[in-house]
C-alpha cells in the first residue's frame, strides 16, 4: 500500500505549537495550494490543506515558518474521525508531515561552504562534480570579525526574482548560441551590446556585466587573502557589493521598490562603519541578510548601533571555523 503526499503552498497562519500531556511537541497549520489550471477569468482556485507535525518536525516548523512563508510538506494523508461539542460526528482530512522544507530554489554554494568549513573556492562548471579547493588561510590573522545581519524582512514570494537572474543571464548566452554565460567570450559580449539590446533586456545585459566582473573579483579577493593583504580584500568586497546593487540588482525586489530593508541596512552600516569595515548583500539577495567585515575592536560598537535600527538580536558576530560538517556520536 502507498500513502505519500507532497504539497507546496503558503502558510495561512503561524504554526500553533503545543505539548501533549506526555510532553511531546505537536504543531498544526494550514497551507494554501494553488491548483494548476485556471478558470475562465484567469484566476486559479486554491485549496486550503490542514497539516499536523510532531516532535522535531513540529518544533522546526514553529521556529522557522510563519504566515505567508512558502513551504514544501512531505508526508501522508490521514483521515481523522471526531465529535464536536454538540456530539455530531465529524471527519477531517489532514496531512501528517514527515518533512517540511523551505519552498525556495537555491544553489549549492551555501551547503558546500557549511559542509567543508574554512575559506574555500568553488567552481560549478559541472554542478554534479564541482571543483572545491579549500584555502589554508586562517581568517583570525586579519583581526576582523564577520558579522551577519538579519534585516528582518517580511517573508515574500521571491522565487520569480531569483529565477529571473538565471533566465536573463541565459538569454544573453543564448544570443551567442551558448547555454551558459561562462561559454561566451567577454570581449565578444561587449562588441555585441548594441544589437543584443534588440533581443535581450537591458537588465539582462547589466546582470551579464556583473557576472564577468565578479569572476575577476573572486580571483582578486583570493589573491589578496593569500598575500595577507586584507585592505585589498575589503576593496574588492566593496566593489562586489556595489556591483550587486547596480548591475545584478538583487538588493530589493523590482515588484515592490518601496520596501528596501537590505538597502537601508547597507546604508546604515556604511554610516556606522566609516573606515572600520565593509558591507555587502549576503546570499541570493532581495531579502534576508547582509555581511559585514569589521575590525575586531569595533565589532561590538557596530553590533550595538545596527541593532538600534534593524532590531534587537539582528546582528550575529560569527566565527569561521576550519571544520565543516561533523558527525556527532
Amino acid at each position: 500500500m502507498l500513502n505519500h503526499i507532497v504539497v507546496m503552498g503558503r502558510l495561512t497562519h503561524d504554526p500553533e505549537l503545543r505539548k501533549t500531556a506526555s510532553g511531546v511537541s505537536v504543531a498544526s497549520f494550514s497551507v494554501a495550494v494553488d491548483r494548476d489550471f485556471s478558470q475562465q477569468d484567469g484566476k486559479k482556485e486554491t485549496d486550503f490543506l490542514d497539516v499536523v507535525a510532531w516532535r522535531n518536525t513540529a518544533e522546526f516548523a514553529a521556529k522557522y515558518f510563519t504566515k505567508g512563508r512558502m513551504a514544501v510538506v512531505s508526508g501522508r494523508l490521514q483521515i481523522r474521525n471526531w465529535e464536536d461539542k454538540e456530539g455530531n460526528k465529524r471527519r477531517t482530512a489532514e496531512i501528517l508531515a514527515e518533512n517540511i522544507y523551505f519552498g525556495k530554489p537555491c544553489g549549492l554554494m551555501d551547503q558546500a561552504a557549511c559542509a567543508i568549513g574554512g575559506l574555500i573556492k568553488i567552481d560549478f562548471k559541472d554542478p554534479k562534480k564541482p571543483l572545491i579547493k579549500k584555502q589554508m588561510i586562517k581568517f583570525e590573522q586579519f583581526n576582523h570579525s564577520l558579522c551577519i545581519v538579519d534585516t528582518k524582512d517580511v517573508p515574500a514570494n521571491l522565487t520569480k526574482e531569483y529565477r529571473a537572474i538565471i533566465e536573463e543571464m541565459r538569454s544573453v548566452a543564448k544570443y551567442f548560441g551558448k547555454e551558459f554565460l561562462r561559454e561566451v567570450d567577454e570581449n565578444e559580449f561587449y562588441e555585441h551590446i548594441i544589437p543584443m539590446r534588440k533581443v535581450c533586456s537591458d537588465r539582462a545585459i547589466l546582470r551579464a556585466m556583473h557576472f564577468y566582473s565578479e569572476e575577476k573579483r573572486v580571483n582578486k579577493e583570493l589573491k589578496a587573502l593569500r598575500d595577507g593583504n586584507f585592505h585589498e580584500f575589503k576593496i574588492q568586497i566593496r566593489r562586489s557589493g556595489n556591483s550587486s546593487f547596480e548591475y545584478l540588482q538583487n538588493v530589493y525586489s523590482s515588484k515592490d521598490p518601496s520596501h528596501q530593508n537590505i538597502s537601508l541596512a547597507i546604508c546604515m552600516s556604511e554610516k556606522i562603519l566609516k573606515d572600520k569595515g565593509v558591507v555587502r548583500v549576503h546570499g541570493p539577495g532581495f531579502e534576508g541578510t547582509i555581511q559585514v567585515f569589521v575590525e575586531n575592536d569595533y565589532a561590538r560598537k557596530y553590533k550595538n548601533e545596527i541593532e538600534k535600527y534593524m532590531g534587537k538580536h539582528c546582528c550575529y558576530v560569527t566565527h569561521i571555523r576550519q571544520q565543516g560538517a561533523m558527525k556527532v556520536i
